[in-house]
């Protein structure tokens, strides 16, 4: 009995921490919509973030009362250059030229004194040049160079871990569909932020998107919700912190309310960061 009490402890401590963080996340990144890379700075105390701002848009915050200032940001390494593609075959040589007329040899002196010398034969004409040689055929494009390791952190960026993930446009039916997937993430506490559009295909009357994050053992937790319409894009946006046991994937389902009909999601963005501090809550 003690031991569920200190359990129940120990789940709400770690719930009102993450509530605290979600408040100060949703102010901090509500900007994600927007998919120009960013950083962020804020206070950690006891945990709990405040004062997160936009780098860039408002004044770094101050931090008082034993708080720290930290700072991150969404952007991923970029992949190296694939090799260049090999040259392609000399064209064929073009054939020689014909050889000019030869002039003719001056007459022959009449034998007694030497003669004259005779005029010398006219310079034969230059013969024509050969026809240029086809171009050869372009050579096959190389393979694709490997990932090169990840580049160290930006200037005014975190040094933390992080994880991006992006699609591209996911039809959405009545059935839970996965838009993004977080492999193997490490155990701990984490800050979920995903942005994206929301719309309905034409003919389709509007639905009500709804999206679900699963990101522990207890399953799929109702997030989002987003009205479509048909033509008409609508801003999906998620910040959420989550409690992930180590090893385990996190994946953001989508689906629409509407019983056969079909809505798509695009253009989608979604970042985990680290929260150093925060409480682990084991299921």
């Amino acid at each position: 009995m003690k031991r569920l009490m200190a359990r129940r402890r120990v789940f709400a401590l770690g719930a009102a921490t993450a509530l605290a963080i979600v408040v100060a996340a949703v102010y901090g990144y509500s900007a994600l919509a927007d998919t120009t890379p960013q950083s962020y700075s804020g206070c950690l105390k006891n945990g709990v973030l405040s004062n997160i701002v936009i780098d860039g848009t408002a004044p770094a915050p101050v931090c008082t009362h034993g708080a720290v200032p930290i700072s991150w940001s969404q952007s991923g390494p970029p992949g190296a250059i694939g090799a260049t593609g090999a040259s392609g075959h000399d064209g064929a040589t073009g054939p020689t030229g014909a050889t000019g007329v030869k002039g003719d040899p001056g007459a022959t002196g009449a034998t007694g004194p030497s003669g004259n010398d005779g005029t010398t034969g006219a310079t034969g004409a230059t013969g024509s040049a050969g026809p240029t040689g086809a171009t050869g055929a372009t050579g096959d494009m190389g393979p694709t160079g490997a990932t090169g390791p990840q580049g160290p952190p930006g200037a005014g960026g975190s040094n933390l871990p992080g994880y991006v993930t992006r699609a591209g446009l996911v039809t959405l039916t009545d059935t839970e569909t996965p838009i993004v997937t977080f492999p193997s993430v490490a155990q701990g506490a984490w800050l979920l932020t995903l942005s994206g559009s929301a719309t309905v295909l034409t003919g389709q009357p509007a639905v009500t998107v709804e999206c679900t994050v699963d990101d522990n053992l207890v399953g799929n937790n109702t997030f989002s919700y987003t009205s479509a319409f048909p033509g008409d894009l609508r801003a999906l946006s998620i910040t959420r912190a989550i409690s992930v046991p180590g090893g385990r994937d996190v994946n953001v389902f989508c689906r629409s309310q509407t019983i056969g009909t079909t809505a798509q999601v695009q253009a989608v963005v979604a970042v985990l960061t680290p929260m150093p501090g925060s409480f682990f809550i084991d299921y």
